[in-house]
């Protein structure tokens, strides 16, 4: 029997909005030279419009530790910001699992796992995974503050900036 070769298949990778009323906060870790992690994400409204954005450097640790900081630095600044419904949207499979309670969470990270449950609390929130071909403004704002190592809080006139960076 002769076997057909299939057609490959093509997924479309794109940020999709929200529903009306909700925000979308994407998030990545980015281990650099191990184990030094930094993170970053962006906060998005229900049409897609920037909100604020963050990187931030943390010295050592694990990806999974990386991501888990970014999620739970994202979720601090929701609830500063006074936001209660959020889509959050992870490019780590195994961390949209440990959030969503379809895996156990190991002790690595279990403690910043107890502070997100803590803070997300109050918020009406879904989990789910994003490819990182979509996630790639995250992924930048990941690595932007590696060099100098410190934190920043982006705004509408820098975000152009580095939209302008990243997609040159």
């Amino acid at each position: 029997m002769q076997m057909i070769p299939s057609r490959p298949r093509y997924v479309s990778v794109t940020w999709m909005a929200t529903l009306h009323g909700w925000y979308t906060l994407n998030t990545d870790g980015a281990p650099k030279e191990n184990p030094v992690t930094t993170l970053g994400g962006i906060i998005r409204d229900s049409s897609g419009s920037f909100v604020v954005g963050f990187s931030n450097y943390y010295g050592h640790g694990s990806n999974l530790q990386a991501e888990m900081k970014a999620s739970l630095d994202g979720i601090s600044l929701y609830t500063t910001m006074g936001l209660y419904n959020v889509a959050v949207e992870l490019d780590s499979h195994i961390l949209v699992n440990i959030i969503t309670n379809s895996a156990s969470c190991p002790w690595l990270i279990d403690n910043l796992m107890q502070l997100f449950w803590s803070k997300s609390q109050a918020l009406n929130f879904t989990c789910g995974h994003i490819f990182c071909e979509a996630n790639h403004l995250a992924d930048y704002l990941a690595n932007e503050d590696y060099l100098n190592k410190s934190n920043s809080l982006y705004n509408h006139f820098s975000l152009l900036v580095l939209l302008r960076a990243c997609c040159s």
